[in-house]
């Protein structure tokens, strides 16, 4: 597993992370019901996700890889994928 990411590869990570879905969509998901409730669910997921590796991030503690932040950037695509298809 890859340790040490930079600040770059951070940079990256939280600008394409914002750039392919909203927290704030994702956390209100479930409150909107204009989607079905399993992807509401994997939204809300998907934002708390989000946080743990922010709040890794901001510890210091080193628990957050190269590999870890690409597989929640592929998980955030494919669900703003499976939104927009169940939205229309």
């Amino acid at each position: 597993m890859e340790q040490g990411v930079d600040v770059e590869q951070i940079g990256h990570f939280i600008y394409g992370f914002h750039g392919i879905v909203s927290l704030d969509e994702l956390r209100g998901l479930p409150a909107v019901g204009t989607v079905p409730p399993v992807l509401a669910e994997r939204g809300a997921v998907l934002a708390r996700r989000f946080e743990a590796v922010l709040a890794d991030l901001g510890d210091g503690s080193g628990a957050v890889s190269g590999d870890r932040m690409d597989a929640l950037l592929r998980d955030a695509r494919t669900l703003a994928a499976e939104l927009a298809y169940a939205r229309h």
